[in-house]
C-alpha cells in the first residue's frame, strides 16, 4: 500500500503545472516535481543533490531563511 501511495503522490505532482517540492528540515529535497526540470533545465537527480538554499539568490537567502524559521 505504501508503494502505491508514493506512486500516486509522484504521479499527482509530476502532472502539476507548478514547481512543487518537499524538503527535509527546509534544506534537503525529498521530492521534486518534473516541472522543475522543465523550467530550470536540470535533471531532478541533479537537483536532489543540492540543498534547497543553493537555488535561492544570495540576496534573498537571509529573508527566505527567516520565513522558513517562522514555519518551524
Amino acid at each position: 500500500m505504501e508503494k502505491f501511495l508514493q506512486s500516486e503522490f509522484h504521479n499527482f505532482f509530476d502532472h502539476d503545472s507548478e514547481l512543487v517540492c518537499c524538503t527535509r528540515n527546509f534544506q534537503d529535497f525529498q521530492f521534486i516535481s518534473a516541472k522543475w526540470q522543465d523550467v530550470l533545465g536540470f535533471q531532478t537527480t541533479q537537483l536532489n543533490r543540492n540543498a534547497f538554499f543553493q537555488l535561492i539568490h544570495p540576496d534573498d537567502v537571509t529573508k527566505t531563511r527567516s520565513v522558513y524559521r517562522d514555519w518551524e
